[in-house]
């Protein structure tokens, strides 16, 4: 499970995109990880599990065939919205932004994009025992507003990325930046 893509093979053909600006070029593509969705998962494995059941309870009957339909159309409806979801949520760093996909619904959307020269702060968080296994959580990133990107697959490395696209830039990254503290240290 590709869980970080960083134009490797699978990707080394996305050098455009809709909405590209002149002389802007992709640096990184980071994806949703897949356990955000561990409820959507989780249902699945029961769908594929209850025809089973049904079957040591029930026995071949009309019951069982009945949880069978019901499981199959489970599983594809629900492994269909997963999918969807996953392959449409994504992040783009660039050579001059960081551009936010997220897709909420099957007719919900979201679009947020920060300039890499706008950016003042880039914090992530990765919490709890199933993020920390899986690698995911949340990168927030500083601009004039504010854009949270939950449940993305490594956030850490996302912030490297970010941060190495405004240095090739030439953008101050906040970590290089001086402290702004006017007193003095006390020892």
């Amino acid at each position: 499970m590709p869980e970080l893509e960083t134009l490797d093979e699978e990707w080394e053909g996305l050098e455009t995109f809709r909405g590209q600006e002149p002389g802007e070029k992709v640096i990184a593509l980071f994806r949703q990880s897949l356990f955000v969705h561990l409820t959507s998962l989780l249902a699945i494995t029961a769908c594929l599990v209850l025809p089973f059941v049904a079957l040591h309870y029930f026995g071949a009957s009309a019951i069982t065939s009945g949880v069978i339909g019901i499981a199959i159309f489970g599983v594809i409806t629900q492994a269909s919205k997963v999918y969807f979801l996953w392959t449409r949520t994504l992040v783009l760093v660039t050579s001059i932004r960081v551009i936010y996909f997220k897709q909420e619904g099957v007719f919900k959307h979201k679009f947020e994009e920060g300039y890499l020269d706008d950016i003042c702060q880039v914090t992530s968080n990765v919490g709890g025992p199933a993020a920390s296994i899986f690698k995911y959580g949340t990168l927030v990133v500083q601009t004039e507003g504010q854009m949270v990107l939950e449940g993305i697959a490594r956030p850490h490395d996302l912030k490297h990325e970010i941060f190495k696209a405004m240095r090739q830039n030439g953008v101050k990254v906040p970590a290089d930046k001086p402290e702004k503290n006017d007193r003095p240290i006390i020892r």
